[in-house]
């Protein structure tokens, strides 16, 4: 009888020896992650920024502008207000026009070939005229009384959103550069590019000249080539002063 009562209440003591382990091992649990919580919040607001958040080089797009240049029926060219309406949009984009900008001319298809080619050549006409190279493109599938398409490309520059003070100025214990850093310099250059296509790819580079390195080379063959000019000797200043019974 003894026995029995003693295991029962050796078995009451073990669970109760679990349960409070239990307890304290989740209290301990729960200490931790408060404490990781209050770590967390006392980090610096710049440890959760990097640059790659506000990225400070232009955005250069390729940009497209069309016009329609419509004729009246069987007319080979256009109307005074059409013209018109062509000299304008000419006028918008031929100031700021550079030398990556691409002007493209495309009529339709139509039963009459000779009659579409006369509509294409009066709109290359006015275009060559106000100073633009054009190019004929192949003609595109449309109804016979179709017009001519003018349409112009070229590369526009945007400077990145400046000022930028999206990072924190104090707490950085990682030492990252401002946030607006690199404004200037990529604001500057978007506002004095020429052509903004030269951010994409440089210009072609014009034909080399080598006469003057053949020259060289022809003189050197007859014996004519010039003596290499000596290196200068360092001029060496000495002063002093002289006594009295010297």
């Amino acid at each position: 009888m003894r026995s029995q009562e003693g295991r029962k209440a050796m078995r009451e003591r073990k669970r109760i020896f679990v349960r409070n382990r239990g307890r304290r091992v989740k209290r301990r649990l729960t200490m931790l992650a408060a404490a990781i919580i209050g770590l967390g919040a006392c980090a610096p607001a710049t440890e959760h920024w990097t640059p790659a958040e506000s990225p400070k080089s232009p955005r250069v797009d390729w940009v497209t502008f069309h016009h329609r240049v419509a004729f009246d029926p069987g007319a080979p060219g256009m109307t005074e207000d059409e013209a018109a309406r062509l000299a304008r949009f000419i006028r918008r984009l031929a100031d700021s026009a550079a030398p990556s900008t691409r002007v493209t001319v495309q009529g339709t298809r139509d039963t009459d070939t000779r009659l579409a080619i006369r509509r294409e050549t009066s709109v290359l006409a006015r275009l060559r005229n106000a100073g633009l190279a054009p190019v004929l493109a192949p003609a595109a599938d449309g109804p016979a009384a179709g017009g001519v398409t003018v349409t112009v490309g070229r590369y526009v520059a945007s400077a990145p959103r400046c000022p930028d003070w999206s990072k924190p100025a104090d707490g950085d214990s990682a030492n990252v550069a401002s946030s607006n850093f690199g404004c200037a310099t990529a604001t500057n250059l978007v506002r004095m590019v020429v052509d903004p296509g030269t951010l994409v790819h440089g210009r072609a580079p014009g034909p080399a000249d080598g006469e003057a390195l053949a020259g060289g080379i022809e003189a050197y063959r007859k014996g004519e080539a010039q003596e290499a000019t000596p290196a200068l000797t360092p001029l060496v200043i000495q002063s002093g002063v002289k006594g009295a019974g010297q």
